[in-house]
């Protein structure tokens, strides 16, 4: 399906500011069915979903902060738009910080079942297996966030016109994520008919997600155990060692090998067990009535965004900036200077 959107409110409420949108989606399946008997049957299902949404703003591709005369921080086209600014009490101008976004989500799956039928019972289980695959890069605030909040004049519109920042935040350098992960089930199932008037459903089913991986390695965690920061490979980031000594961590990074981590850098939970219990009943032999009731514990499978925020968007992958100002010095932090060198910092 070939999709396209605009929300015309994503970067302002002044509503010039939004986000072009396309977005497109594919799914294809095969089913085999096979009866070996009138009390056996086998099914066999495959499946490919893939969705891919690309965002950007309005003014994509435009040079806008050199128009401003706002220092140019970005030189790549699908970067270039207006930059955020924000103002205390008053609208917000700029394209929303997150844009440009990509990404492309695949996932294959495919199972299998048996349904068995044996005297007052019938048997089913099987197993199905997940395979799913995120690409997306992370853009975020590559062209800057500069904030007004009225410190200096009192005014946040008086701030504006002298160009007098309260604080900025930029992101430097950006960071393509390449998810991969896997998810295994298993389950078997019961009905099991006591008498004329009660069946009960018994079953159990088994969830193993694994933690998702990167492709190319660029994972980074934080463990406190350890006190240092982990890096799934150092083979991810060339420069490691001079991205080290330039913040001053020395002896605080290390890779996956050495701290014996697993490549995801988070162990497995080994333990998702899901028992399910159910029962249909008729009270005093009725043929009118039939109360039903269950229980189950159901496990969901790793949403890989969240993760993907806090294990690859990160030193030493994307560095980020924030400037704030100082009280002594009004000319230290202003719109012909967001973000002076001499105050640089990773």
């Amino acid at each position: 399906r070939f999709n396209r959107t605009q929300s015309p409110f994503d970067g302002s409420d002044l509503g010039i500011f939004g986000t072009r949108t396309r977005d497109d989606r594919s799914l294809a399946g095969l089913d085999w069915t096979h009866m070996f008997s009138p009390t056996l049957l086998v099914e066999f299902r495959g499946g490919f979903s893939r969705s891919s949404q690309f965002e950007r703003g309005e003014h994509q591709g435009r040079d806008i902060a050199t128009e401003l005369g706002l220092p140019r921080l970005v030189r790549e086209p699908e970067f270039q738009d207006f930059p955020r600014i924000t103002v205390r009490d008053h609208f917000e101008l700029g394209t929303s910080a997150s844009q440009p976004v990509q990404f492309h989500v695949t996932d294959l799956q495919y199972n299998n079942k048996f349904t068995w039928v044996k005297s007052k019972h019938v048997f089913k289980g099987g197993f199905d297996v997940s395979r799913v695959r995120y690409n997306q890069p992370y853009f975020n605030n590559q062209r800057g966030t500069y904030n007004f909040l009225g410190r200096w004049t009192n005014q946040p519109i008086g701030d504006l016109l002298l160009g007098l920042l309260n604080n900025t935040s930029r992101q430097m350098g950006f960071n393509r994520n390449y998810y991969r992960s896997i998810s295994y089930g298993m389950f078997f199932n019961d009905d099991w008919k006591v008498s004329r008037n009660l069946t009960l459903n018994l079953g159990l089913r088994y969830e193993l997600n694994k933690p998702a991986v990167d492709r190319y390695d660029k994972l980074a965690n934080f463990v406190p155990g350890r006190n240092q920061l982990v890096v799934a490979s150092a083979a991810g980031v060339p420069n490691l060692e001079e991205l080290i000594a330039i913040a001053v961590l020395e002896g605080r990074v290390t890779t996956r090998q050495e701290a014996g981590l697993p490549r995801s850098l988070v162990y497995a939970d080994l333990t998702n067990f899901a028992p399910r219990f159910g029962f249909a009943w008729r009270p005093l032999r009725s043929e009118r009535t039939v109360l039903r009731g269950g229980y189950g514990i159901f496990y969901g499978g790793e949403i890989l965004n969240p993760i993907r925020s806090a294990l690859s968007n990160n030193f030493p992958f994307a560095i980020n900036q924030t400037y704030n100002r100082q009280t002594n010095d009004p000319k230290l932090l202003t719109l012909t200077s967001p973000f002076p060198e001499t105050r640089a910092r990773l």
